[in-house]
């Protein structure tokens, strides 16, 4: 993946987190090593550090996914609820 590429995925997502409500949100069945709860604000930040997300990424975009696309479905993703209602 070109860094520019990866540059554009991380400033999308970060922006995404950043105006999220939803972004502390605690994931479910997901812990850290002692135990502790990991919010999606944790998970988003632990991917953007992972060269694998990044080559998931890149996969997508090889097998038609548009750049674009990818971002789009994060922010969609980021700006809803994981919270059951009722």
């Amino acid at each position: 993946m070109k860094p520019e590429i990866r540059q554009t995925i991380t400033d999308a997502f970060n922006a995404a987190v950043a105006t999220s409500p939803y972004v502390d949100e605690v994931v479910p069945g997901i812990v850290t090593q002692d135990g502790g709860a990991v919010t999606r604000r944790d998970l988003a930040a632990a991917w953007l550090q992972d060269d694998a997300f990044f080559a998931h990424i890149d996969n997508a975009m090889a097998n038609g996914k548009t750049l674009d696309q990818v971002i789009d479905k994060f922010r969609r993703g980021i700006n809803t609820s994981i919270v059951p209602r009722g």
